[in-house]
């Protein structure tokens, strides 16, 4: 009978838990330059810097959300402008106010499903993006 109870007690709990969502932003270099990403905060300080050789992805953040959290980060709630240079010079400069392309709007970024509640979202910056200024 004990055993009976701390058997229903473990289901109870497991089974009242919010279900929980895993995510990994990553950031794909498809052109031949060495990137480095800036992410600026509201107040005008370097939160997030991310070196992205030529040709290669990287690692930006993971994050695990509740059932009642967004899935995806609010990059307008957390950055007024993420600055791509290469060999110090901006070449793109992103504001919650571009339009076109850009790191801001979802729909630019592939979405991978990885699992029942696990997610990747890659954003691709290419040699098109740098010789447009995309963003600006």
């Amino acid at each position: 009978m004990r055993n009976l109870y701390i058997i229903v007690t473990l289901a109870v709990a497991i089974a009242s838990c919010d279900p929980v969502t895993f995510i990994s932003y990553k950031i794909e270099n498809s052109s031949n330059e060495e990137l480095s990403i800036y992410f600026y905060s509201s107040i005008n300080e370097v939160q997030d810097t991310l070196v992205l050789k030529a040709k290669s992805t990287e690692f930006w953040q993971d994050v695990s959300v509740g059932a009642d959290t967004p899935e995806k980060i609010d990059l307008n709630q957390y950055y007024d402008s993420i600055k791509v240079e290469s060999a110090n010079r901006v070449i793109i400069n992103y504001t919650p106010e571009t339009t076109g392309k850009t790191i801001y709007d979802y729909s630019y970024w592939s979405e991978h499903k990885k699992g029942k509640r696990n997610y990747e979202y890659v954003y691709e910056i290419t040699e098109e993006d740098l010789a447009s200024g995309a963003g600006q």
